[in-house]
């Protein structure tokens, strides 16, 4: 069980739920735990769970069968890897960009950092 996720929002249950399937924890074609036992996992509102679930749904990174549940497509990785990457390079590149220019560091040295 998470613990202390009082202030857990849907964009984190919806990272949380991404990363499992993308890690393999949660495997094209299977069963994702429903919105209610998330919801007790994560220690947050049913409704949190549900708008994420809804968001991956709209991804087509989840389908649901009725009465049983939600399960992973089987583009589920590639679809949850291509928005990441997207991620990245829209929101974490350009602040690494500026950091860099700040602090003098050059994109050889970023990279002999990287393979470290």
């Amino acid at each position: 069980m998470i613990k202390n996720n009082n202030l857990l929002g849907y964009a984190q249950i919806l990272q949380i739920v991404s990363d499992r399937i993308i890690e393999g924890q949660y495997p094209v074609g299977g069963r994702i735990p429903s919105v209610r036992d998330m919801a007790v996992e994560m220690e947050v509102n049913p409704i949190t769970v549900t708008r994420a679930y809804d968001k991956l749904s709209l991804q087509g990174a989840i389908y649901s069968q009725r009465g049983m549940g939600y399960f992973v497509s089987e583009d589920a990785v590639t679809i949850l890897r291509n928005e990441r990457v997207e991620r990245f390079w829209n929101e974490y590149t350009p602040e690494l960009k500026r950091t860099m220019s700040l602090l003098g560091i050059t994109a050889k040295e970023l990279q002999q950092h990287l393979l470290e």
